[in-house]
């Protein structure tokens, strides 16, 4: 197997490992959150079930309430971060893509103004369109100004 052949399952073998790291990072945050959300729901449920009895004890009550609070306080940053992270994620994504499909559109026309000017530069170099060819007399050769700017166009396509 050559050098190109490793690099290609290398690289197949990586996106299958970074996959499935992202697939194990997102069950990991959805179970997280789903724990978070049933635990503050599980408080909130059994604060309201303590305060609604006939002679609530008020210093529980209390209690409870104040820790309701911190949950409550945990769910929203919880579900605040997982819930503004997805859609920032894909949003990262689509510029990336985009990013390479506008850098794919721009190597292809770079190569379609090359082969323009590698055609132009050969048409005027055979002297076919006389254009920009400048004689400069009997027994010296003729002088084109085209051709050395289609060299230097070139030139700066080729960075």
């Amino acid at each position: 197997m050559d050098d190109q052949e490793q690099d290609g399952s290398k690289s197949g073998f990586r996106a299958v490992g970074e996959k499935a790291a992202q697939v194990l990072r997102e069950s990991v945050t959805a179970l997280l959150s789903v724990a978070i959300a049933a635990v503050a729901l599980w408080m909130l449920v059994d604060t309201y079930l303590t305060g609604r009895g006939p002679s609530p004890v008020n210093e529980a009550y209390a209690r409870q309430k104040d820790l309701l609070l911190y949950a409550l306080a945990l769910l929203g940053t919880v579900t605040g971060y997982y819930l503004g992270r997805v859609p920032a994620e894909l949003h990262a994504q689509n510029a990336e893509r985009e990013a390479k499909q506008a850098q794919e559109e721009q190597a292809r026309t770079k190569r379609r103004v090359r082969t323009a000017v590698r055609q132009i530069k050969a048409d005027a170099t055979a002297g076919e369109k006389g254009i920009g060819v400048r004689h400069a007399g009997p027994g010296q050769p003729a002088e084109s100004s085209v051709i050395g700017d289609l060299d230097r166009l070139l030139a700066d396509l080729e960075d």
